[in-house]
């Protein structure tokens, strides 16, 4: 998924985005605990796979939320800038 495809999905709050971010990190510890406790190679492949998608998960609602930020700074010093043209 491209920066483009981040800007256009709906931007979520600063509550939303961090309840998300709390959550993924939730589901992340859970998979690795599941990966600790994994005794057959399905149990672990499966323990695997949702490690890395957790991860994925987690590194993706990151940029979001660093895009965002940057998207919120970057308009407000450009009202700040057409301000100060008048």
């Amino acid at each position: 998924m491209g920066q483009a495809e981040f800007k256009r999905s709906h931007p979520l709050s600063e509550e939303e985005m961090q309840q998300d971010i709390t959550q993924a990190i939730k589901e992340w510890d859970e998979a690795n605990r599941m990966f600790q406790f994994a005794q057959t190679d399905e149990q672990i492949d499966y323990a695997i796979y949702s490690l890395i998608a957790c991860e994925k998960k987690y590194s993706m609602l990151l940029k979001k939320a660093k895009i965002q930020h940057l998207d919120k700074k970057n308009s407000e010093a450009t009202r700040s800038e057409r301000g100060g043209e008048r």
